[in-house]
């Protein structure tokens, strides 16, 4: 055996250690033990033979969409990627084993990726690369990851008074549920359950000016963040469900059609050409800039705070331009 072959299996092993250890760190040995005695031994037996074959069957298929870019890759190097993404699922968020296993494929197996796309990456990289740094952000954000990663309480001092400048910088005990990019606002968000509200509740990552991690930890969230998530028109899925109405102009009706922008969205096409459109969201805070970057082609129906809040912000528009004109 080589040294480089020793020093290999050395480090293979102790990261399994250090991951074992703080999976398991903290369980409960004594209800794990009875869960296990109260188990059904067929049941149990029967759960490795179905997942070694759910393995077989995701390396089987990845292996059949490499045929375009590799027709001869082999078998256990996809085997191997896909057993590594599933520990690295296991023990990191963000389901950062599906980066993994490509990763990890193409070292094994020297799979080149497509020169376009190569090209397109570099380019990113390097534009990315000239980015200034935010210190303060990198550091909250990394609080963040570990204590999602860990399940531990953290408390945050967060800016309340972007809205409402009366409100001072809030103290608060969060247990960090998930971290969600916002393609509207193009900033991160986090979710989590916030002790002093006693509900779950959703803070912007670049608002939070500290983050502290504490020694204790949270149980798992009882409802999915994902499902829950389906309500937000973007990031924000905490807030009271609302039935919004919006009546587009014919002028705008096949860009709005082409477009699923919400997954509770029902259309009805008028006579006239326009298009009723109506859909159950988390709250209208995230759904009013949409409806403004409209302009006059979208009228909102209901709510009518909704309506009447669209209808302000015109009119303020209206009069600042007309102010500009005099």
């Amino acid at each position: 055996m080589t040294l480089r072959r020793l020093i290999g299996i050395t480090l293979s092993l102790g990261l399994t250690v250090l991951l074992l250890w703080l999976f398991l760190r903290g369980s409960d040995w004594h209800g794990v033990w009875k869960g296990l005695r109260s188990a059904s031994p067929g049941y149990l037996a029967l759960t490795f033979p179905v997942g070694v074959v759910s393995l077989l069957l995701r390396t089987l298929r990845w292996q059949f969409l490499l045929r375009p870019v590799r027709p001869s890759v082999r078998f256990y190097p996809l085997f191997k990627a896909t057993l590594a993404s599933f520990a690295v699922t296991g023990v990191l968020p963000g389901r950062v084993g599906e980066l993994a296993r490509p990763y990890l494929a193409s070292r094994w197996e020297k799979i080149p990726l497509p020169p376009v796309l190569a090209e397109q990456l570099h380019e990113t990289a390097d534009a990315f690369a000239d980015t200034p740094v935010d210190e303060t952000f990198t550091r909250v954000l990394r609080g963040l990851t570990r204590a999602l990663a860990d399940r531990r309480i953290v408390e945050i001092d967060y800016e309340a008074g972007v809205y409402d400048p009366s409100k001072p910088v809030r103290r608060v005990r969060l247990h960090p549920y998930a971290i969600e990019p916002s393609a509207h606002t193009r900033a991160l968000y986090v979710i989590g359950w916030d002790e002093e509200r006693e509900a779950r509740r959703t803070f912007k990552v670049e608002r939070i000016q500290s983050v502290a991690l504490t020694a204790e930890t949270f149980p798992s969230p009882g409802e999915s963040v994902a499902r829950e998530m389906l309500d937000a028109w973007d990031v924000i899925g905490d807030d009271t469900p609302v039935e919004v109405v919006i009546r587009f102009d014919p002028s705008v009706t096949q860009r709005v059609h082409e477009t699923r922008w919400h997954s509770s969205q029902v259309e009805e096409l008028e006579d006239d050409g326009s298009l009723l459109w109506r859909a159950r969201v988390s709250g209208v805070l995230e759904i009013r800039s949409w409806i403004l970057g409209w302009g006059p082609a979208a009228e909102v129906l209901e709510p009518d705070e909704l309506r009447e809040w669209i209808a302000q912000q015109h009119a303020a528009a209206v009069a600042r331009y007309d102010d500009r004109r005099g």
